[in-house]
């Protein structure tokens, strides 16, 4: 019974494992840069709504109380050639109104420009989200991997430690025994140490790794963990030709497409700032009861039309003018570096992938060959044929070999990522 409850205790005191898909999730829900874009997403959107006001009716009410003191002057004579201003009358008077007044934009070019700009600003900020969280899933993605290949390279450390100690004990029979000299005991002594110097390292490696797990999803409550041994299976599009994959990245990546927009998005601000040469016309109407009583109010309305012209305003429209086409140029120039970005992008992950699989079957086949040479060596020492000096280096090897391919499959994840974000594809 006691065995039992231990065991449970032991079950439950593990750490939970993380897997891919729930770091993925865990990034969407919590990376505070993917909740800013999203945040100026919806200030973008309420940009919107303010160029949409400018083009609708607008209503005022107005109720107005005053309390007016005067005194009313005529110009006179005095009998001679000088003219005096006599005081004739003074009164205090109350007066009252409540109305309403209303306007309504007949035409007004430049707002209706600012209005079609802003919706394609709201457009890119959109793209700017799907952009942004691309990246953060990368960096996950990529963070992932590395704790992956950080826990692999522990677990070899762990190995190597475990065989040198291995050496350690049969040598230490030898020199007992009096088929092996002092010598060999303490080199292999020595090698031991660094071995678990090597482990030490290692954990501290693989801790480093996992606190850069939960930076890279920007959650610090997810506590601690052990990371999954999940793989990036090969994408649909691996193994099509560059030039369509770079087809498909320039189709889908949300960055090329939030700056087409934003370049749209200028060329209707250009025309919006020329519009400043251009009159506006608006209706205008009022319903007003005034008087001075209130129980004496008169009813008072209007309606008419407002046509505005700026004539000459210093030369601003032209200078606003100037700047709106000179951002245009600037995001055109912008657009253009995007897209040599994207196939610079492609390019680098899918070349990166293909080489990465060529070194995964060398470096199987480097880690076989190690294993096969530390066997013989092992076999050699122990018939008394082989030095410590043969057996230390095929143990290195041996080691050596291993970390060598973590890292080449690491880089091949890490690839497969960079590949399936340049394309602009969602996990």
């Amino acid at each position: 019974m006691m065995l039992s409850t231990t065991l449970m205790v032991m079950v439950l005191a593990q750490a939970p494992v993380l897997r891919l898909a729930d770091a993925e999730r865990l990034t969407l829900e919590h990376q505070p840069v993917l909740r800013q874009a999203r945040a100026s997403a919806t200030v973008s959107d309420a940009r919107t709504d303010e160029a949409l006001s400018a083009l609708l009716p607008s209503l005022n009410g107005t109720v107005q109380a005053t309390r007016s003191h005067g005194a009313f002057a005529r110009a006179g004579s005095t009998g001679g050639s000088v003219s005096a201003t006599t005081v004739t009358s003074t009164s205090t008077n109350n007066f009252f109104s409540v109305g309403l007044s209303a306007s309504v934009p007949v035409w007004d070019f430049g707002a209706i420009q600012r209005f079609r700009a802003s919706g394609h600003v709201f457009e890119a900020g959109q793209a700017t989200i799907r952009a942004v969280t691309l990246q953060v899933l990368l960096n996950t993605r990529k963070a992932f991997f590395a704790a992956r290949a950080s826990n692999a390279l522990l677990k070899v450390a762990e190995e190597s430690l475990a065989n040198q100690k291995k050496h350690l004990e049969q040598i230490d029979q030898f020199v007992k025994a009096g088929l092996r000299t002092g010598i060999d005991l303490a080199q292999t002594q020595t090698l031991v140490s660094n071995a678990e110097l090597a482990l030490v390292n290692a954990r501290n490696t693989d801790r480093l790794a996992r606190a850069q797990v939960r930076q890279a999803i920007g959650w610090g409550g997810l506590g601690d963990f052990t990371i999954a041994g999940d793989e990036l299976p090969a994408g649909p599009h691996e193994t099509e030709p560059l030039e369509k994959l770079v087809a498909l990245a320039l189709d889908a990546r949300p960055e090329v497409f939030g700056d087409k927009k934003l370049v749209d998005a200028q060329a209707l601000t250009v025309s919006a700032q020329k519009s400043g040469f251009l009159p506006t016309l608006a209706a205008t109407g009022s319903l007003q009861e005034a008087g001075t009583s209130l129980d004496a109010l008169g009813l008072n309305w209007s309606f008419g039309a407002v046509l505005s012209w700026n004539l000459f305003q210093g030369g601003n429209t032209r200078a606003l003018v100037r700047e709106s086409t000179a951002t245009g140029d600037s995001l055109s120039a912008q657009l253009d570096g995007a897209l040599v970005q994207v196939q610079l992008d492609v390019e680098t992950a899918r070349f990166t992938v293909e080489d990465e699989q060529e070194a995964i079957l060398a470096a199987t086949q480097v880690v076989a060959a190690a294993k096969a040479q530390l066997a013989l060596a092992e076999g050699r020492y122990t018939q008394g044929v082989g030095s410590i000096l043969e057996l230390s280096d095929a143990q290195v090897a041996a080691t050596t070999a291993a970390a060598q391919l973590v890292q080449t499959q690491l880089s091949l994840m890490t690839a497969r990522a960079q590949l399936s974000a340049a394309l602009g594809e969602m996990p």
